[in-house]
């Protein structure tokens, strides 16, 4: 909430026109919970909107990415990545328009080696935006023992209601098993597929 309040106050101070998606998910776990699960204090209220993504997680093993509703989603699989000797970095990119302009994203691939692009859109959306971006405009590539992973939303019209959205959004199972997987092909004896 906080975060989203100083990105609102930076609009009148930015010379770049710009526009706020608010997502209903964010509301309603104001609702249920009373605050938002992340960024919910006054000191966060200082955003950039100049580009900068920001590290909510520092991690070694794979680096995760996403934005908006989505991240409280890959904050949990991460959790649950953690229980398994997975250590997931977790980026917020903050802003789509203009995208990590100051590299914290292939910053973070450096250290990884591999990456996970995680968004609610429809596939070749906005995962695919961010993979091209990092990739080819950032040299990420370089960078890769591991192909890259989307996770977007599932190629069909999303359902009504909370159980719609688990079915054809990513949740934090499918992340987990994402990740899992793309970890099993680095190294199969330290995480062994599942029966």
């Amino acid at each position: 909430m906080w975060r989203r309040n100083g990105l609102t106050r930076q609009f009148p101070i930015s010379v770049t026109p710009g526009a706020q998606l608010t997502q209903q998910l964010d509301w309603s776990t104001v609702r249920a919970t009373g605050t938002l699960a992340i960024s919910s204090t006054p000191s966060q209220a200082k955003v950039s909107v100049d580009g900068k993504a920001r590290v909510v997680r520092p991690g070694k093993d794979v680096t995760l990415v996403s934005y908006g509703a989505t991240l409280r989603i890959v904050m949990e699989a991460a959790e649950l990545l953690a229980q398994t000797g997975i250590d997931a970095e977790v980026i917020d990119v903050q802003t789509l328009l203009p995208f990590d302009l100051h590299g914290v994203i292939v910053e973070s691939l450096k250290k990884t080696n591999r990456v996970a692009f995680i968004d609610e859109d429809v596939p070749g959306g906005a995962t695919a935006f961010m993979m091209q971006n990092v990739l080819e405009r950032d040299g990420g590539y370089e960078w890769l023992d591991s192909e890259p992973r989307t996770l977007p939303a599932k190629e069909h019209r999303p359902a009504y209601g909370s159980d719609g959205d688990y079915w054809s959004k990513p949740n934090r199972e499918t992340i987990f098993e994402c990740v899992y997987e793309l970890m099993h092909e680095a190294m199969p004896r330290k995480f062994p597929k599942f029966l």
